[in-house]
Formats: C-alpha cells, sequence, structure tokens
C-alpha cells in the first residue's frame, strides 16, 4: 500500500457509519506501518548498500552513503529526516538482521553509521 493508500483507508475508516472504529496502533503493526509509508527509495538504497558492504555476515553501512544515494535518485534530505526515513533499524530487525545504529557521542568526532549483522555470523 503506499504512502497515499494508507491515508486513504484512515480517511474511509473514519468516514464510515461507525466514527469510533480506530483503535490506537499496537507495537506489533509498527514495522508493517513503517514499510507502507516508507518510500521503495529507502529500502532499496539501503538493500544495496547492505549487499554491498557484506562481508563474513556483517554490512557496515555509512549514512552519508545512504544520504547520498537518496539524493541521486530525487528524495529531499530534509524530507527523509523529517519523517525519520533512516530510522529503518526495527524493520530491519523484523527482517532477521541484527542492526547497530552508531552515532559520534557529543565530543567525539567520526560519522554515523548502520551495523548490519547475520544472525548466522560468528561473533
Amino acid at each position: 500500500m503506499t504512502k497515499s493508500g494508507l491515508y486513504a483507508k484512515l480517511i474511509n475508516t473514519v468516514s464510515q457509519e461507525n466514527p469510533n472504529s480506530i483503535q490506537p496502533i499496537r507495537p506489533e503493526d509498527i514495522v508493517d506501518n513503517k514499510i507502507e509509508l516508507f518510500p521503495d527509495a529507502i529500502f532499496a538504497t539501503f538493500n544495496t548498500l547492505i549487499t554491498q558492504k557484506f562481508s563474513a555476515g556483517v554490512s557496515t553501512v555509512m549514512q552519508d552513503d545512504v544520504v547520498s544515494m537518496l539524493k541521486e535518485v530525487g528524495l529531499d534530505i530534509d524530507e527523509v529526516y523529517k519523517k525519520g526515513w533512516l530510522n529503518v533499524e526495527e524493520v530491519y530487525r523484523a527482517s532477521g538482521w541484527e542492526v547497530n545504529y552508531v552515532r559520534p557521542g557529543y565530543n567525539e568526532t567520526g560519522k554515523s553509521y548502520f551495523v548490519f549483522k547475520s544472525p548466522k555470523a560468528k561473533s
């Protein structure tokens, strides 16, 4: 379902005869909703970089690389940050990956990155 499809579903549900039919979201629904709301370019970008960087069961993906690729496909990076489209950890965990997001501390230098680890990878 597309972004507009999920919203249209919400509007149709609200406008039906029973205006009290919307229930609070359940934690287990978050991943599916993110998959529906995030543009395909987000997952295509992460999937490409995970595949390119994959070695010995681990893939380290630099956030700068993700942002560069998203710019190349025409996404507005301000919108990406505003809508939280880089917050993909839960979605990939639900797909079987161990995921960590690493960013430098307040007084540290360095770049932010994601670590995707296959559950079969040796520690």
